[in-house]
């Protein structure tokens, strides 16, 4: 399988295409546009059938081994996923039709960690000997400590993660902070949007060409192609029949994990709807609702931090899913089939006064703690609840609770319990360079 850029249409556009291992080490594509699959495999019902029952790694190895076929034997992909993979996704069942996924279950104790553990254990894989990688993460959040930890250790990397310095929690703040090793925590005095787009400037800086850069943010194939690996497993975890399409809501940012139901819808997976809840950065339902995109700058600073996002990646990945064209300044150069969007996607904006009820709601109501991103989801659900009651319907809880005990503390009036390896990684000793909202000071640091 070959992987094209989603700029390719436009004016110098990066017509080339490449292998899943160049796709993967090079992060982004030359023209700033994002790395796609030429075809997606299709998974028949009998194909769905033979999932039932299997554990996470093995089902991982079945729906990721097109994406590599030809580079990497399935024995080896199937060792990959085991080592990668060893932890399972509790449902917790809240009402009639309604589940919450509990992809908390992490060394990070986030959702990020089922694609950043494939991620890193790939890229050790097809790694070239003595062939050094400079990985560069913006993280709203989560993704910086669950980069980190996955590529904690392995040789020839060197990860470089870009966070807010005033839009994280105290508790993410101190996992980035604590990895070490190879991996330095560098914070920014901005926002996420503005860490993502210094990262951008540093993959089209060619003064930086013999540092081969990468990234691991989801703008990386790498990274999204994994995050559809559970929604396979949660359908024949919780489905009785091969034709029972389910609808899952998604807490949303930068959209890598709402494209990853996509894709597997697009795959032959029966999802009924989509929905993709995002806080107050409403870039995604405004565009639903009026068909016009308009990015949110700057982002606005919300209680479910890890989704600030005013102009997210994966969008673009959207609009070329459907036949549509949208440059990483969020400006559209080719509007994508609204109307068939519309069929298969909700999304709502939730408040923070929404967020903190729905967080006391779900708890008095059912005991069911959330933290501030499940809550976005989780309200959502009861916006479209007329919509989706129909069918079987699965929030993902994004990370722990634990990681946001602040506000849990304060509605809830206790501290979620911490777990083994969150309280193993907050052991370790502290270390972070904080930088101007600027390239140049990210420069620097590189060619130091």
């Amino acid at each position: 399988m070959k992987y094209f850029s989603t700029n390719r249409h436009l004016a110098g556009g990066y017509i080339p295409t490449h292998t899943f291992s160049e796709a993967l080490l090079m992060g982004i594509a030359p023209d700033a546009g994002l790395f796609m699959p030429e075809t997606l495999p299709h998974f028949s019902a009998e194909q769905l059938q033979t999932m039932r029952g299997k554990t996470y790694a093995q089902i991982a190895t079945e729906v990721l081994f097109p994406f590599v076929e030809g580079q990497m034997s399935k024995d080896d992909l199937a060792a990959i996923a085991a080592d990668a993979y060893g932890f399972d996704i509790p449902l917790e069942n809240i009402d009639k039709n309604f589940w919450v996924a509990r992809l908390d279950q992490g060394a990070t104790a986030s959702f990020k960690d089922f694609a950043a553990r494939f991620m890193a254990r790939a890229t050790r894989y097809f790694l070239p000997a003595q062939q050094k990688l400079t990985v560069l993460v913006a993280t709203s959040g989560d993704t910086g400590s669950a980069i980190g930890a996955a590529f904690q250790g392995i040789e020839g990397v060197k990860v470089y993660i870009l966070y807010p310095q005033r839009e994280v929690s105290f508790v993410q703040e101190q996992q980035l902070i604590r990895i070490g090793g190879n991996v330095q925590a560098l914070a920014i005095d901005g926002k996420f949007d503005d860490c993502q787009n210094i990262v951008k400037q540093a993959f089209a800086d060619k003064e930086l060409t013999s540092l081969n850069l990468s990234s691991a943010n989801s703008i990386n194939v790498g990274r999204v192609l994994p995050q559809a690996v559970y929604y396979f497993y949660l359908w024949q975890k919780l489905t009785e029949h091969t034709d029972e399409a389910i609808n899952f809501v998604v807490p949303s940012g930068n959209l890598g994990n709402s494209l990853g139901a996509e894709l597997a819808r697009r795959m032959g997976l029966p999802v009924e709807r989509l929905v993709i809840a995002t806080n107050a950065n409403r870039a995604v339902p405004d565009f639903l609702k009026n068909g016009i995109y308009k990015k949110i700058s700057p982002s606005v600073a919300a209680v479910s931090n890890a989704m600030n996002v005013g102009n997210p990646s994966n969008l673009a990945r959207y609009f070329e899913l459907y036949g549509g064209t949208l440059d990483k300044d969020g400006y559209t150069h080719q509007a994508p089939d609204i109307a068939q969007m519309r069929e298969h996607l909700l999304s709502v904006a939730i408040s923070d006064t929404e967020t903190v009820e729905t967080i006391k709601y779900f708890y008095k109501k059912y005991a069911c703690v959330l933290e501030p991103h499940g809550a976005v989801g989780a309200a959502a659900y009861r916006k479209f609840q007329d919509k989706l009651a129909a069918r079987k319907t699965i929030l993902l809880e994004t990370a722990h609770p634990a990681k946001f005990p602040e506000i849990v503390m304060q509605e809830l009036g206790f501290a979620p319990p911490v777990p083994k390896a969150l309280q193993a990684f907050l052991q370790n000793p502290a270390h972070k360079i904080e930088l101007a909202n600027e390239y140049k000071a990210l420069k620097n640091i590189l060619l130091a």
